[in-house]
């Protein structure tokens, strides 16, 4: 994995956890329930960049998955 092109690529990815969306109230409801305040608490902005990268890395796993498959 290089981090460099990663870094890059979630800069083109919108934040999916902001006040007010669905995603938004969504972590919230997450921190309620386990309780993940002060340092354990990565905020919302880093919680969207580490479920884009999720989702990146879903999609890359999707397509060498097809392309094996053909």
């Amino acid at each position: 994995m290089n981090i460099q092109e990663e870094v890059k690529i979630s800069g083109h990815q919108t934040v999916v956890f902001w006040a007010g969306t669905e995603m938004g109230d969504l972590y919230n409801a997450m921190v309620e329930r386990w309780r993940l305040y002060g340092v354990d608490r990565c905020g919302a902005f880093g919680a969207s960049l580490f479920y884009n990268l999720g989702r990146i890395q879903g999609i890359r796993d999707e397509r060498a998955r097809r392309k094996k498959k053909l």
